[in-house]
């Protein structure tokens, strides 16, 4: 079991995504989140420009948003267990999200389920050394365990803001 990190193990930006996690166990909120996310995305097929308000992202932006994400925290929590000593940026989320409007979303559902599985794979052959290593994230020291939790709590954010405004919306 990861324990849950200490406010003091990374930037309080993340605060609601480890907050999201609670006090579950973070390994089996990561397992079960490729069946949700499916759960999830897979009746907008078709609609994948649906967007609950004209301001907000369409359903294909937030499924290729969580998949990006995926990607760039999983290389964050590698490179802080693998001792990386340089500051790993941020990105423009905006502007990764350009191509989501070419994206399918059964493509972006496989994508996600594949990304999620390294990075399980990753997390499991942690040790507990490994877990408390830190690395910079955004000019700001980041545990290992907490950018577990980041991962997972970005997800249930995200699933959660789908279910509440997307879904209520597009019936």
């Amino acid at each position: 079991m990861i324990i849950k990190p200490n406010k003091t193990e990374y930037n309080s930006f993340f605060d609601g995504y480890v907050q999201c996690v609670g006090d579950n166990d973070v390994l089996r909120v990561l397992e079960s989140q490729c069946e949700h996310f499916s759960e999830v995305f897979l009746p907008f097929e078709g609609n994948g420009h649906f967007a609950y308000a004209a301001d907000k992202w369409t359903i294909l932006q937030v499924a290729r948003h969580i998949v990006d994400v995926e990607r760039i925290f999983g290389f964050r929590l590698l490179s802080i267990v693998r001792g990386e000593q340089q500051c790993l940026f941020g990105f423009n989320e905006n502007e990764y999200n350009l191509k989501a409007m070419d994206d399918d979303i059964k493509v972006l559902i496989q994508e996600f389920e594949y990304l999620r599985m390294a990075n399980l794979l990753l997390i499991k052959g942690l040790n507990s050394s490994e877990l408390i290593s830190k690395g910079n994230v955004n000019g700001t020291s980041t545990s290992a365990r907490a950018q577990v939790y980041i991962i997972a709590g970005h997800v249930l954010h995200h699933l959660n803001i789908i279910q509440e405004r997307y879904k209520r919306q597009s019936n």
